[in-house]
């Protein structure tokens, strides 16, 4: 039975020696279907299957407002979101945000970070605790609070001089804040200010 196998085996080995252009193609082919289906598993799983690293993520649901264009997804003004949390009956809590890119400062360096403008029950609500400081609080929403910001756990650890004996170091996105807070390294936010 293995003779037959390794008979069969050699036969193969010596037809593709032969013809190495097919050989190649033949590798190529597999390597490239193997790392198109790994790539694929990987999205999917991280995208449908995984949880988001929040508490009861099963229970989060997003809001979004139609537009006067017929925009299914259009942006929703602090105002109407004021409004709508104050009407609410349904959920436990609301929370709004917005995608933001803005001129960072840390130490003596400026770059652009991605970002998010958030309500101040952001991280209470998702359950996020942070791993150094303290994260935004409903408090830090109210007009005249000064501006605060919490950076991901990795930009902490990208800027070398931004250690945690100056965790108050002066930031600043577009106006003027303070870093209060360093997020958990699971943690997707990558920076947030009220």
């Amino acid at each position: 039975m293995f003779e037959d196998l390794f008979a069969d085996v050699r036969y193969a080995l010596r037809w593709l020696r032969r013809s190495p252009g097919f050989t190649l193609i033949a590798i190529a082919s597999l390597a490239i279907g193997i790392g198109f289906n790994t790539t694929l598993f990987t999205l999917v799983d991280a995208l449908l299957f995984r949880p988001l690293p929040v508490e009861r993520p099963d229970e989060l649901v997003d809001v979004f407002t139609t537009g006067g264009d017929g925009d299914t997804y259009a942006t929703t003004s602090y105002p109407d979101f004021l409004d709508f949390k104050s009407q609410n009956q349904v959920f436990s809590d609301m929370l709004a945000y917005s995608p933001s890119i803005n001129a960072v400062k840390l130490t003596d360096r400026s770059r652009l970070a991605m970002g998010e403008v958030v309500t101040g029950n952001y991280f209470q609500l998702f359950g996020v605790k942070p791993r150094i400081g303290r994260t935004l609080v409903p408090a830090d929403d109210q007009p005249g609070a000064p501006r605060v910001a919490v950076i991901s756990y990795r930009a902490w650890n990208r800027e070398h001089t931004f250690t945690m004996r100056c965790h108050n170091g002066r930031m600043r996105p577009s106006r003027s804040s303070r870093a209060h807070a360093a997020t958990p390294a699971r943690c997707s936010t990558r920076c947030a200010a009220s």
